[in-house]
This record gives structure tokens, C-alpha cells and sequence, in this order.
């Protein structure tokens, strides 16, 4: 028997060896990332709703006009930029919730408020109430006789006791009312006189 070379013995122990090396598995396939959901895009709060009834004026300016037994009102009332801004933004609630508000303080005192509407000015940030007062007025032949208990007990005021003044045919006032400053400006026909909250003239 022929001996093989020392040679082809190694080559053959390592292929040998190789053979028996088990294959190396596959690598694990990779877990993909979790997915991420996109948020919602969500609106902004809704503004706090003002309460009308939570609304401040910071100055106030009544004038009323005697003629016939009507006497023409306007209530002029200033407000703060927030104040406005909510008015504004709840316009005809806030119409009707002052014409009402006024209307059941006049009705109080037995007295009829018409043709009532309001009037916004932006430049000044105030409303304007504007209506006539009826039934406030009684006359005999050429004398009248007034009552405006329904405009200044509302206010906590009296013509005598907080200082009317009186020149001609007008009645004016300045100061606070209620906490709020106020004027008041009453015109009459004809040259007047007054008591506590009554005023009479003579055409």
C-alpha cells in the first residue's frame, strides 16, 4: 500500500474540518420603530362669555328734552376696551338686553318708554340708549307738570337734596351716581321751577 503525501493528508484534515463547522443562522430581522401617531390639530379655547349684566360703565351722560307731554331720553354710557369689545361681539343681545333693562325701570314707576333703540360709537366705546318717555307729563291749559322720579331715584338722587342747578329753562348735574360719573342735562320748554323730582313750567 502506497503511502499518501504529508501534504495532501493536511489539506484533507482541513476540508474535513470545514465541513463539519455548522452554518452561522441568519440574523434576526430588525423590529420595526412603533409608528408614531400625528396629533390632532385642536382649536383654540372659546373666549370666557361675558355676562351683559357683568359689563361696567366708566362715565355716564343722561339728556332728556320736554316737548309736548313726551319727554325725549338719551342715555349716553362709556365703556372700557374689553367691556366694548364684548359688546360688540354680542351686539343685538346687548341692544335688547339695555332697551329691556331701561324699559322695566321706567315701567316701575308706572311710566312707558317707546320707540327705543341704541346706537354704538366705536371711536368713543360708548352706547347710546334713545327712546321717549311717555306719561311723565301732565297739562292744564298752559302749564305742565313733570315727574322724573323714574330717571333719578334709580341713581340714588334728588333735585334739591344733591344740588341741581337750575338756569332757565334747564336742569344740570355732575358727579357720581352709583358709583359711576355722571352727568345729566334736562331741557324744558319755558322756564321752570322744581321740587324733589318734580318740574313744571308754563308755555
Amino acid at each position: 500500500m502506497k503511502k499518501l503525501p504529508f501534504s495532501i493528508l493536511i489539506i484533507g484534515v482541513v476540508l474535513l474540518g470545514a465541513c463539519a463547522t455548522p452554518p452561522t443562522p441568519p440574523a434576526p430581522p430588525e423590529t420595526p420603530a412603533p409608528i408614531t401617531p400625528t396629533p390632532t390639530p385642536t382649536s383654540p379655547p372659546e373666549p370666557k362669555r361675558v355676562e351683559l349684566s357683568e359689563l361696567t360703565e366708566t362715565k355716564k351722560v343722561i339728556e332728556t328734552e320736554a316737548q309736548g307731554v313726551t319727554v325725549y331720553y338719551q342715555q349716553e354710557s362709556f365703556y372700557s376696551d374689553d367691556d366694548f369689545l364684548a359688546i360688540l361681539k354680542e351686539e343685538d343681545e346687548f341692544n335688547s338686553y339695555l332697551i329691556e333693562k331701561f324699559s322695566s325701570t321706567v315701567s316701575s314707576y308706572g311710566k312707558e318708554v317707546n320707540n327705543a333703540r341704541v346706537e354704538l360709537d366705536s371711536e368713543k366705546q360708548s352706547a347710546s340708549l334713545i327712546c321717549n318717555v311717555n306719561e311723565v307729563i301732565s297739562k292744564t291749559g298752559n302749564r305742565y307738570y313733570s315727574t322724573f322720579e323714574w330717571l333719578i331715584r334709580p341713581l340714588g338722587l334728588d333735585f334739591l337734596d344733591d344740588h341741581f342747578k337750575r338756569s332757565g329753562n334747564q336742569l344740570s348735574w355732575e358727579g357720581p351716581a352709583n358709583g359711576i360719573p355722571t352727568t345729566i342735562l334736562l331741557t324744558f320748554p319755558g322756564s321752570i321751577d322744581n321740587c324733589h323730582a318734580h318740574v313744571w313750567w308754563e308755555e
